[in-house]
C-alpha cells in the first residue's frame, strides 16, 4: 500500500539571521537525506514555490513504500536541523483509487506547475455519490490535461478526507479546472482547500544564498 505525504512550510526567523555557514551545512545534510530516501523507493514531486499564490512558501508531495520508511526518513531530516529554519504542516493518506488521467504523464516530462487538492464531505458520502465524485474529477483532470496518479485516503490522520497531487504542464490548464472544482463543490456539498505552485528546480536555505541571486544564476 502506498503512503501519500504533503509538507507546506514557510521559513522562520532563524532561517534568515542564519550564518552563511550553518545554512550551507544544513542544506547538504538535508540534501543526503533526499538520496537516501530515492534509494529507499521514494517518489520526490519536486519543490513548489507557493508563496505568490498563499501565505505559505513552499510545499512537496512525496509517495512512500510504506509509513517506516516515511518515519525512518523525516527523523533522518529532523537530526540534519530541517525543520529549525522551517515551520511546515504535514498531510498523510493511504493509496485509495488510482486514476485514469495518470496517463497524461510521461516519467520523462517535466510539469511546470503542481496542485495540491484537499477534499473533505460536509454530509456524510453515500458510496454511490462517492463513486460518482472520483469519476467526475477524474475525468476532469484528463479534460484539462492535468496528470493525477491516484487519490489518498486521509481521514484517519487529520481534517481531510481525501487528498490529490495533480501536475499541469500549463497554468491555462490549472485555471480552468478551478472553475469547474468550484461547481463540483457545490454539487457534492465539499469544502476543498487549493495550494497551487510553480515547480522550481533549486532550493537551499538561506538569505545569503537568495541575496547572492546563485539560484538566478544557475537558471540562466
Amino acid at each position: 500500500m502506498k503512503i501519500g505525504f504533503c509538507a507546506i512550510w514557510k521559513n522562520k526567523l532563524s532561517e534568515y539571521h542564519a550564518k552563511e555557514e550553518e545554512e550551507i551545512e544544513t542544506t547538504l545534510k538535508i540534501s543526503q537525506c533526499f538520496i537516501k530516501a530515492k534509494k529507499l523507493g521514494i517518489k520526490i514531486y519536486g519543490l513548489h514555490n507557493i508563496r505568490w499564490a498563499s501565505d505559505e512558501q513552499y510545499f512537496t508531495f512525496w509517495e512512500c513504500p510504506s509509513f517506516d520508511i516515511l518515519e525512518e526518513i523525516i527523523s533522518d531530516l529532523e537530526k540534519a536541523g530541517d525543520f529549525k529554519f522551517a515551520k511546515s504542516s504535514h498531510f498523510i493518506g493511504t493509496e485509495f483509487l488510482n486514476l485514469k488521467s495518470n496517463k497524461n504523464y510521461s516519467p520523462d516530462e517535466k510539469f511546470n506547475f503542481g496542485l495540491m487538492l484537499f477534499i473533505k464531505s460536509i454530509k456524510k458520502f453515500e458510496k454511490l455519490a462517492g463513486n460518482f465524485l472520483f469519476d467526475k474529477l477524474d475525468q476532469l483532470f484528463l479534460k484539462n490535461n492535468l496528470m493525477s496518479e491516484r487519490c489518498y485516503k486521509s481521514k484517519s490522520f487529520g481534517s481531510w478526507d481525501y487528498f490529490f497531487y495533480i501536475a499541469s504542464r500549463t497554468y491555462e490548464d490549472i485555471e480552468i479546472f478551478q472553475e469547474k472544482i468550484e461547481s463540483i463543490k457545490y454539487d457534492f456539498d465539499l469544502r476543498i482547500k487549493l495550494y497551487l505552485g510553480v515547480k522550481e528546480s533549486n532550493f537551499r536555505f538561506g538569505r545569503n544564498y537568495q541575496l547572492n541571486y546563485e539560484w538566478a544564476k544557475k537558471n540562466e
